[in-house]
């Protein structure tokens, strides 16, 4: 690069003077010298404050104490560079002939500043005020031919680098910078090795390049590179260029202790589950930085602990953030270690749950800004624990903090699952799921995610829901939609109607028992995370069954009335005894409901006791009852007279079905 070349003949100017006048010339004399030649080869002032005094032990060659370099002149930043001191040893004998065989070069407690402007000016890029210094010519094209230059060690010491960058508003810094650099020749193979702090993290790195020469003139040059912090290391081989800035080659990286890394890029480490880097990440890949600042990786295997994914992902600069457009695949991924993270029990480091279960820790959906995106990622089986979802084909759009995946389709429970479900960090947290569930079987589905393991079946449910807020608790509290439900042939473990019907004995509910059905169909609505249905039907041989009532979504509780018929002959008439279903959905309670079937034994609805109580229960009491107008106590209401006597007929008929309950 232009820049390069011209600093590098500036400061060969300045070494050649200094020490061609060694014995000659007073230091002052030099010094002028020295920093009027800079300025003529770079176009910025060089300004020496302390002394420049000739070395000639070990090594003939000159001290420059309180050395500065002049920023661009719209920076208002201070100097491009300042050192507490530069020492430079050269061989007397190669220079005499006309090469620059520098022994040492060594440079204390530099800063260097490096900045870019917002209209996209940067300070190092330095234009010289006449034409090349002599000892150098220019090609036929302009490009200036550096002399015969060999280093034999060059360092810096305690260095300090700052980066301003106005267009994009970030700033970094390096510090304790410690370099080591050799180079044979312009044409040979330079070295380097060293450390420095970035953001308080240790870094250390060393690498090759094949040619600085073919570098500065714009050509890719081969290069080879490792950087270590802490825990993680990376190395890259490939070719570089710097005119425009450019590589490609093959990048390896690894990582087992992400903590000084993050601290090093200024943010703070994820605690990532097993499975998803926890102990280690690995990556192999084809890299491309290409001209314009994109990012290509092909070929691409990224290793998460014992997970693996390929692909190719293409990452491209953005005015507010990158886009990152990735196809990936997995022969099969294990993510069980997440699904016991999220349902395993409390403890002094778990996260905050409400009496439901639900955890109230805030969700954080930050990183959703991070970067735009598009993803499509094809796996085989994934393991959540005690459930497996068979294959996976999906894609993900994240634009501006809102995402969007797409499900075509999952393959899981022995069905599919396909539709879409938007996480929208906008402002807040808002999460729509539409989804249509084929074929699925419903005891491991509902035993995964709903910790609700009685039914038994292969079902049809499509569901439309949304659900606002910033933790899991308020999310299920806020569910609003719809959906719909069908269930061929199965059964529901832990309930038996028909059994307890015929026997009138509670025993039929306990373990073992079950209900065997030919279909469940109904419909669903969410408002406020209530769940509310009044057409679930069940369909069994010689039973019928109606269920109705509420299912609090953000509490995990049940309150359903289901109204059982016992079919006694074709024509459908039979027992019918209403049951209800109350309490926390993975230990419901059931019990005969004893109102409801007091209004079946008077063969009248709620209506008829509310509008014309009196004469209908009067009716009731002298035909049905044998109970006598008279027979009703002070204080006590018809109705209340009516629902004692049929209580007591109710429990004597049932042989004890309601005791206790």
């Amino acid at each position: 690069m232009r820049w390069i070349k011209r600093l590098a003949i500036g400061v060969l100017a300045l070494v050649a003077l200094a020490v061609g006048a060694l014995f000659v010339v007073p230091t002052e004399r030099i010094a002028r010298l020295a920093t009027d030649q800079f300025e003529q080869a770079t176009g910025r002032a060089l300004t020496i404050n302390g002394s420049v005094r000739p070395t000639v032990f070990p090594s003939l060659g000159v001290r420059i104490e309180d050395v500065a370099m002049a920023n661009a002149d719209w920076s208002a930043q201070g100097p491009m560079l300042a050192a507490a001191r530069l020492d430079v040893s050269v061989g007397l004998m190669d220079l005499l002939g006309g090469a620059v065989s520098v022994d040492r070069l060594e440079l204390v407690d530099p800063v260097v500043l490096l900045e870019r402007a917002a209209d996209g000016r940067v300070n190092w890029d330095v234009a010289p005020k006449t034409a090349a210094p002599s000892g150098a010519t220019t090609t036929g094209g302009g490009s200036t031919t550096l002399p015969e230059i060999s280093l034999a060690e060059a360092r810096i010491i305690n260095g300090t680098v700052a980066f301003i960058d106005a267009q994009a508003d970030a700033q970094h810094r390096v510090e304790a910078l410690d370099l080591t650099m050799t180079l044979p020749s312009f044409q040979g193979r330079a070295e380097a090795s060293g450390s420095a702090l970035y953001n308080g993290a240790a870094v250390t790195f060393d690498g090759t390049l094949d040619g600085i020469a073919g570098l500065l003139n714009g050509d890719l040059t081969p290069i080879e590179a490792q950087v270590a912090v802490g825990g993680t290391t990376a190395s890259v081989t490939g070719n570089l260029g710097m005119s425009p800035l450019g590589f490609e080659g093959q990048l390896t990286a690894q990582s087992n202790e992400r903590a000084t890394l993050f601290a090093a890029i200024g943010q703070a480490a994820p605690d990532l589950p097993s499975g998803f880097g926890r102990d280690q990440i690995t990556l192999q890949t084809g890299l491309t930085l290409a001209t314009e600042g994109s990012l290509h990786l092909r070929d691409m295997t990224l290793g998460l602990d014992g997970n693996s994914l390929r692909g190719d992902v293409d990452v491209f600069p953005g005015e507010q953030r990158p886009k990152v457009v990735a196809t990936l695949d997995s022969p099969g991924l294990d993510l069980s270690a997440l699904a016991a993270q999220s349902g395993g029990e409390a403890g002094p480091s778990a996260a905050p749950t409400t009496s439901s279960g639900w955890s109230n820790a805030p969700i954080d959906v930050s990183a959703l800004g991070l970067a735009d995106a598009e993803i499509v990622l094809t796996t085989g089986a994934i393991g959540l624990g005690d459930a497996t979802l068979d294959a996976v084909s999906a894609r993900l759009v994240l634009d501006r903090a809102r995402a969007v995946i797409t499900l075509a389709p999952i393959r899981a429970y022995g069905g599919s699952i396909t539709g879409e479900v938007i996480v929208n960090g906008r402002g807040g947290l808002s999460s729509r799921v539409n989804l249509a569930l084929s074929g699925l079987q419903t005891q491991p589905l509902l035993t995964e995610f709903l910790d609700f393991e009685r039914p038994v079946g292969q079902a049809d449910v499509s569901v439309n829901v949304l659900g606002v807020g910033t933790s899991m608790a308020a999310l299920m509290s806020s569910l609003e939609g719809s959906g719909n439900v069908s269930v061929g042939r199965g059964e529901i473990l832990g309930l038996d109607l028909a059994g307890m019907m015929r026997n009138f004995d509670l025993n039929f509910q306990g373990e073992g028992a079950r209900t065997i059905f030919d279909g469940i169909t109904g419909q669903f609505s969410l408002t406020q995370g209530i769940l509310n249905t009044d057409d679930l039907t069940l369909s069994a041989p010689l039973l019928e069954a109606l269920t109705q009532g509420q299912v609090n979504m953000g509490a995990q509780n049940l309150d359903l009335t289901v109204v059982p018929v016992l079919l006694q002959n074709a024509e459908g008439a039979g027992i019918s005894v209403p049951l209800r279903i109350t309490g926390p959905w993975s230990a419901p309670r059931i019990r005969p409901d004893l109102e409801a079937a007091t209004l079946q034994q008077l063969n009248i609805d709620g209506a008829a006791i509310e509008d014309n109580a009196r004469s209908a229960l009067q009716q009731k009491l002298a035909e049905e009852l044998d109970v006598a107008r008279e027979g009703v106590t002070d204080g006590q209401s018809i109705e209340d007279a009516v629902k004692d006597r049929v209580e007591d007929k109710v429990r004597d008929a049932l042989g004890g079905l309601f005791g206790g309950n």
